[in-house]
């Protein structure tokens, strides 16, 4: 699962599929860098990644740290479980955003719920958002990961923590012009 960087070429690989290297060379240099941004981004430790993706933290830590890089079957993989693009993880020259936790505060009450039934405290991160969009962060009464997106004080839209930058990507597609 693994392919070893060669030393002359220092964080720079191939990827292969099924043994055949792909038509075009892809060199992947930001690869590492990536990764690291989307795991922060999404709040996963290593750890975390490397369950989801059915591999040992050591292999996720070789990636991050630019020793080893995933063959082009385990990079598809780490896009459809980080709900990117392949063009986004794979193209050094598209930038990855890193968020940024702007504030924390409690979610607005909703008044039919009790108490028990609210969501828990709210962390605003900044995740450069077109039409002034703000991310928040919160787990709802459920005990589920949550994202939303505010636009002044109403939520906008919502989804489940693992499909935010899907969210994220419609929202900006949505909203870019306006």
């Amino acid at each position: 699962m693994i392919t070893p960087v060669p030393p002359i070429l220092n964080r720079v690989t191939y990827l292969h599929l099924s043994g055949n290297m792909w038509p075009e060379v892809t060199v992947l240099s930001k690869l590492n860098e990536k990764l690291r941004i989307l795991m922060a981004n999404q709040g996963w430790p290593q750890k975390r990644l490397a369950e989801r993706m059915f591999v040992s933290p050591d292999t996720v830590s070789s990636w991050v740290r630019g020793i080893n890089h995933p063959t082009l079957e385990t990079v598809k993989e780490l896009c459809e479980i980080l709900c990117i693009p392949i063009e986004e993880l794979t193209n050094d020259n598209i930038d990855v955003p890193e968020y940024e936790e702007v504030e924390r505060k409690l979610p607005y009450p909703i008044c039919c719920y009790p108490e028990d039934q609210q969501d828990t405290e709210h962390i605003i991160i900044d995740a450069a958002l077109a039409n002034e969009g703000m991310l928040h962060r919160f787990t709802n009464a459920g005990g589920a990961e949550c994202s939303a997106i505010y636009r002044g004080g109403t939520e906008v839209w919502w989804h489940y923590r693992e499909r935010e930058a899907q969210m994220i990507r419609d929202w900006n597609k949505e909203y870019a012009h306006d």
